[in-house]
């Protein structure tokens, strides 16, 4: 067909779209322009021994009639990359993470780039879902992905790293040492942070330390790849202290996990002198619901929490706690990523370790002080 039949076609039958329509097939256009669909795909890919004047011709009649070309699609075809930058994460954490998250991606849309944020869950046949959610994103060719590694699944490691073998450009958030792809790395040191929380009590005259996480497991083991719980039980055995099992507790994110826990705490016949509440809405319910049941912070008990988030400085009994540095790991993933992608960096990989600072409040008192 000529270019002047094909926009005669077009004109035709350009009255026939309708708002409410489904989006038109590669095939229908081609039946509604007669033309071949390897026309149109040959017009949209770039393939194909057409000349420049039909391509532009069925192109601009195509689309005249609203057919709007995949672009994943066209991407898998060319096997070109997109400029796209995707943000995949399991879960978007207990508050701080969450915040990295928006950061990040705040900085990439400020530079006119794309940045979707895929998040998986947590669920059943999590492991089949976050596959098929990495999967997904790798055939769409992103230029980059930050991928969160932390309690990344190991069914995940061949996908990101087959994403990194084909050129993309893979970048490391949070996560713990075991979970390491050998690609740029951005985390900080949980253990640390849990073993300054718990040497700041001992050093306070505390030797009855309970501990709070929120997370959706169970927390049943005294090492592996708890980097929080290897803190703490560090600083417990530098100083010739036991753990107490019965005193590790944990339960969901936010402000309904520190109602729970003030529950199982009023509940136990013997209870720690202090509690470390890792996430401080959750220290900031905790401290609340105690002192409803009479229980003062910190004469009866003393708090730690744990983030350095608002409810810290706000909470009744302001939280001594300790930071999850948050705008140090997007200011370094920002770095790397864009060093990355601009060509300016190309060498091997490299790690930033971020630290929490101490910050102290009203909550945690000297054990023997008057």
């Amino acid at each position: 067909m000529a270019v002047q039949e094909i926009h005669a076609q077009r004109d035709r039958i350009a009255g026939m779209a309708q708002d409410n329509r489904k989006p038109l097939t590669l095939i229908e256009v081609a039946q509604r322009l007669g033309v071949s669909k390897s026309t149109v795909s040959a017009a949209f890919t770039g393939k194909g021994t057409i000349t420049a004047a039909r391509r532009e011709a069925v192109m601009r009649a195509a689309i005249d009639l609203g057919y709007e070309p995949n672009p994943y699609a066209q991407r898998l075809v060319q096997g070109s990359r997109s400029d796209m930058i995707c943000i995949y994460t399991p879960n978007m954490g207990a508050g701080a993470f969450s915040q990295v998250i928006e950061g990040l991606q705040s900085a990439i849309v400020e530079r006119g780039i794309s940045a979707p944020i895929h998040i998986a869950g947590r669920h059943r046949g999590e492991a089949e879902y976050q596959l098929s959610v990495l999967r997904g994103l790798r055939l769409q060719r992103p230029k980059a992905m930050v991928c969160s590694l932390r309690n990344l699944l190991p069914e995940l490691r061949a996908e990101l790293e087959r994403y990194a073998l084909s050129g993309g450009i893979l970048i490391g958030a949070d996560g713990y040492v075991s979970e390491d792809l050998g690609c740029d790395w951005v985390r900080f040191d949980r253990q640390r942070n849990a073993y300054l929380a718990t040497k700041y009590l001992i050093d306070h005259g505390h030797t009855k330390i309970g501990m709070y996480t929120p997370s959706p497991s169970k927390l049943d083991r005294l090492s592996g790849d708890t980097p929080v719980l290897d803190g703490f039980s560090q600083a417990h055995r530098e100083y010739g202290l036991a753990v107490r099992p019965d005193w590790l507790m944990q339960q969901s994110y936010y402000e309904d996990g520190g109602m729970w826990l003030a529950k199982a705490f009023l509940a136990l016949d013997d209870r720690p002198t202090a509690m470390f509440v890792i996430n401080d809405n959750a220290a900031s319910a905790f401290v609340q619901q105690l002192y409803r049941a009479g229980v003062r912070v910190p004469e009866d008990v003393s708090v730690f929490g744990h983030d350095n988030a608002a409810p810290a400085a706000s909470c009744m009994v302001p939280l001594t706690t300790i930071s999850w540095p948050m705008q140090p790991m997007v200011s370094a993933l920002e770095d790397m990523l864009f060093s990355r992608t601009s060509g300016e960096y190309m060498g091997l990989r490299r790690e930033v370790v971020l630290h929490g600072e101490l910050t102290v409040r009203d909550s945690v008192r000297q054990i023997g002080a008057p």
